[in-house]
């Protein structure tokens, strides 16, 4: 999946280099890179905030087509925003044209052709796993399959370890005999993703969770595919990089042995204000119920 990220980021890359170079040959503007790269960050900024370098999006291309239109949007009040700050010296020489040439070549017609063109050919070459309910399978079927490599149907929760190797598994949320509340739903839920999660571990697999109740959680507009009108919760395998595994902890130790003499003063001098202001004591204490109703 990340190779796909990978080649997703470099065909946007190169292409918007070759888009602003044609755009200054074909009107005759001079060449301002710094115009260029800010607009490139910026949209690159945008669509990865909104998940276009997931592999999965292609899945529904009316969502596609939405956040494009949002992105673009955004990209062209940010870039307008930060020229207007910190730019105004390079107005005299810079190019309205090329800059709506920009926006509207590569943030549109290049992300509604080409973009998507290689977005559908990656996810082809994608592994898919199903893993859902009947209806979610009808919604699967009838929408998302023409866009997709033909899905392996998996039987039962273990097939998750045996059967996966890497690709994109749709899973729907069953519950268990135990739920009975929707409290009961909700815990019941996260324990399943939870151990979804751990089924996944050490397998380049990427999980994707329907739960008719995921729009509650407001997470539309992170969600990279529908069944319907059922927002997808993504779930990744858990991973150990060199910097999660070694540089954080030497940071973490590092950063607080540093900042504890001035915590350590900053402590005693609020010890000090509460106390001249509000009395003792200083620190709020409380009796509170705890598990088993053990005080």
């Amino acid at each position: 999946m990340k190779f796909y990220r990978f080649i997703l980021f470099f065909s946007d890359s190169m292409f918007f280099i070759f888009i602003y170079l044609g755009i200054i040959k074909l009107t005759g503007r001079p060449q301002i890179p710094l115009i260029a790269i800010l607009i490139f960050f910026i949209f690159l900024l945008t669509f990865w905030i909104h998940r276009f370098y997931e592999i999965e999006i292609f899945f529904n291309r009316d969502l596609y087509f939405f956040k494009l239109i949002k992105v673009n949007v955004i990209s062209f009040i940010l870039f307008w925003g930060i020229w207007w700050v910190f730019l105004k010296s390079q107005w005299p020489i810079a190019s309205r044209l090329v800059i709506i040439l920009l926006f509207v070549i590569f943030g549109s017609l290049y992300y509604l052709t080409l973009r998507i063109f290689i977005g559908s050919l990656l996810l082809k070459r994608t592994n898919i796993y199903l893993f859902l309910t009947p209806k979610h399978r009808r919604l699967y079927k009838g929408k998302l399959q023409k866009y997709g490599k033909k899905p392996v149907e998996l039987k039962k929760f273990e097939d998750i370890k045996t059967k996966l190797k890497k690709g994109l598994l749709l899973i729907s949320y069953f519950p268990s005999d135990k739920v009975k509340t929707r409290a009961d739903m909700w815990e019941d839920y996260f324990s399943q993703i939870f151990n979804t999660k751990n089924a996944i571990a050490g397998k380049k697999v990427k999980v994707l969770f329907f739960n008719i109740y995921n729009s509650e959680l407001q997470i539309e507009n992170l969600s990279t595919v529908f069944l319907g009108k059922i927002p997808s919760i993504s779930v990744s395998p858990p991973s150990k990089s060199l910097y999660t595994s070694f540089f954080k902890r030497i940071f973490d130790i590092s950063f607080s042995i540093l900042m504890f003499p001035l915590i350590s003063a900053l402590s005693f001098i609020l010890y000090f204000a509460i106390k001249l202001k509000l009395g003792s004591p200083v620190v709020f204490k409380q009796i509170r119920v705890g598990k088993d109703l053990e005080i």
